[in-house]
């Protein structure tokens, strides 16, 4: 509806709005360098980058300008990774540790894994993985009595940690047994030792039956 300056409607019109569903811009930026020393031990450093901005289907219909609405969904998405490999007589060790940001959540990781090969009939693994999460987000335009800018700001963080061991036992080539234990702990609460047996038969090669 059109109206005057005293409210009262005078005429009416069907807004025209273009339809953005469907429309995308994505960058994605990606290194990676790795080096291999002559004693085995494999160093890699990955970064990737990711801004993405696609539009989404119109659910409304008003007669905002379309500088003052937003139907498109936004993702800025940071990840660095650094590890280090090492495979000698059996013996495989490896770490990682880097830095995620995506959608104003902020998250710091590392992990360590191992694994051993016992000949041909036993095979060890454990690993332990560790998360830090951090989050602020708010609106930083809402205004307080005092005239200044309030506090509206989400925060959050949380702390996680996981424990993983596993034995792998295969007697014959056609059998397998394994044994897992795994516990993890996410904030101030944990979860008990959970243990699992696995076994597994080979009935036929022929399509790994």
């Amino acid at each position: 509806f059109v109206t005057d300056d005293d409210g009262q409607i005078v005429g009416e019109y069907y807004p025209l709005q273009r339809n953005r569903n469907g429309g995308f811009r994505d960058l994605h930026v990606m290194q990676e360098l790795y080096y291999t020393t002559r004693g085995g031990d494999r160093f890699s450093l990955a970064a990737w980058y990711l801004d993405s901005h696609r539009g989404l289907a119109m659910l409304t219909s008003d007669r905002n300008k379309s500088k003052q609405k937003q139907n498109t969904q936004d993702e800025r998405t940071l990840r660095a990774v650094a590890g280090w490999e090492r495979l000698r007589n059996g013996l495989k060790l490896g770490a990682r540790a880097g830095y995620t940001y995506t959608d104003r959540i902020h998250t710091l990781f590392a992990k360590a894994e191992a694994e051993y090969a016992l000949g041909e009939k036993w095979l060890f693994s454990a690993n332990a993985a560790l998360h830090q999460h951090r989050v602020r987000s708010g609106d930083l335009s809402v205004i307080g009595n005092n005239g200044l800018r309030a506090d509206t700001l989400y925060r959050q963080e949380r702390f996680e940690l996981s424990a993983f061991a596993a034995v792998k036992w295969r007697p014959v080539p056609r059998l397998g047994v394994a044994a897992d234990l795994r516990w993890e702990l996410y904030g101030d609460r944990t979860t008990p030792v959970i243990p699992a047996l696995f076994a597994d038969y080979v009935l036929s090669k022929r399509g790994s039956v």
